[in-house]
């Protein structure tokens, strides 16, 4: 199941909106298109650097590629940026 075309109409009205890209980054893991959503989460994470929420759901994407190094390397990174904001990093996960 491909993400809603309203997600992908409004990457290309906004294509640098964190939101937008988050959203249909996290879509397209869902949905297992797993380049697309490692292309869109990057992009993201260009915005957003310091995002826990955005390395957890890029390792995610690794880990259901079976790239278990890079999603470990993803997870500990999003950790410890997760220790400055703990409010913010575990409402993504209990949305995700």
């Amino acid at each position: 199941m491909s993400p809603n075309p309203n997600w992908k109409k409004a990457n290309s009205l906004q294509p640098d909106t964190f939101e937008i890209l988050f959203n249909l980054g996290q879509l397209y893991l869902h949905a297992a298109e797993y380049s697309k959503a490692e292309l869109v989460l990057k992009r993201a994470q260009n915005l957003k650097t310091d995002s826990p929420e955005i390395l957890y759901l890029l390792a995610q994407v690794y880990a259901d590629q079976a790239r278990a190094v890079d999603a470990l390397e993803l997870l500990v990174r999003a950790h410890k940026l997760a220790l400055k904001a703990p409010t913010l990093f575990f409402f993504s996960l209990a949305s995700a």
